[in-house]
């Protein structure tokens, strides 16, 4: 049995080094081999070259794809012969030593699944600013688990990206990476990997969650900056427009100019409690406010551009 690990990088140079060098401390299950596919997507930074210098100490195969985007390099490495489990993680994820061990056994003891996910933990370089983890929706900020998640079936689209497993027969069925959305540039729509894992689950394909298959995701300091919050809010409400259409429950609304006609007044009820969280000095209304107001310009936003097409 093989096992694959794949995921894509776009100047990961902060943090790719400190990836590769933790993979060198896993553990490889019994009667499994392991390798690392790295797709290098349009990096303009020393990633390339980081990203060599570990050929001589990890069983690793490096890619190039031009076209950008994500997806667009994800499906690149699923032209390459892949292992009989996929491990699919991001370029600013660090694993526990036992992850592969983990992923193998729930392979073996779970046949009648066929996608895993695992549990995401934080790793913050610097502490968050008081307020922000209580006042957003941090699952979805910074793609961590849920603390109430339970290892046993779960819906598809309830395992994130940074820590995913795909049985290889999924791949051979036809399914791939919807290369329309999914990061690539500034405001991208979210939610690639629930929209290929949605679709999989759509063909019969179920879904099992284990708390034994462990990563953190390396949050840096200014993810915590209102710039980033504002285009990750921005970008999740495109999202939910995205999934709504998929799963054909997108609501008609009464349109002016374009936009559902509830959509200008609650912007500005929005923008007003958020200059009085700013005058109250409020940290936790602040960052609520803020991120609800963004979500919903976002969702605004892709909402015309589905009524326009």
């Amino acid at each position: 049995m093989k096992i694959s690990i794949v995921f894509a990088t776009h100047n990961g140079s902060y943090t790719i080094d400190r990836v590769l060098t933790s993979y060198k401390l896993l553990v490889c299950p019994p009667n499994f081999s392991w390798e690392i596919i790295v797709v290098d997507n349009n990096s303009t930074d020393n990633t390339w070259e980081i990203l060599e210098s570990f050929k001589k100490e990890l069983p690793i195969k490096l890619l190039k794809e031009p076209k950008a985007g994500k997806n667009s390099a994800l499906n690149k490495a699923l032209h390459e012969p892949l292992g009989d489990i996929i491990i699919f993680t991001d370029d600013d994820v660090l694993p526990h030593e036992d992850w592969l061990v983990a992923y193998a056994e729930l392979f073996e003891e779970q046949p009648e699944f066929n996608l895993f996910g695992g549990r995401i933990l934080p790793y913050w370089e610097a502490a968050p600013p008081n307020g922000l983890l209580e006042a957003i929706p941090v699952h979805v900020a910074f793609a961590l688990t849920a603390e109430s998640e339970k290892t046993g079936p779960i819906k598809a689209g309830k395992i994130y990206g940074p820590n995913m497993a795909v049985r290889k027969e999924v791949f051979t069925q036809g399914l791939r990476f919807n290369e329309m959305i999914g990061p690539s540039g500034k405001n991208y729509i979210m939610g690639s990997e629930t929209d290929f894992l949605q679709r999989a689950e759509q063909e019969g394909h179920k879904a099992y969650f284990s708390l034994s298959s462990t990563v953190q995701h390396i949050i840096r300091p200014w993810q915590y900056e209102k710039k980033w919050l504002k285009n990750r809010a921005f970008k999740f409400g495109r999202a939910i427009v995205h999934d709504q259409k998929r799963h054909k429950n997108l609501a008609e609304h009464s349109l002016f100019f374009g936009y559902p006609r509830w959509g200008l007044p609650k912007l500005v009820e929005l923008y007003f409690q958020v200059c009085l969280a700013c005058l109250r000095n409020d940290s936790f209304k602040k960052y609520q406010k803020n991120w609800e107001y963004n979500m919903n310009k976002g969702f605004l936003s892709e909402y015309k551009k589905w009524v326009m097409h």
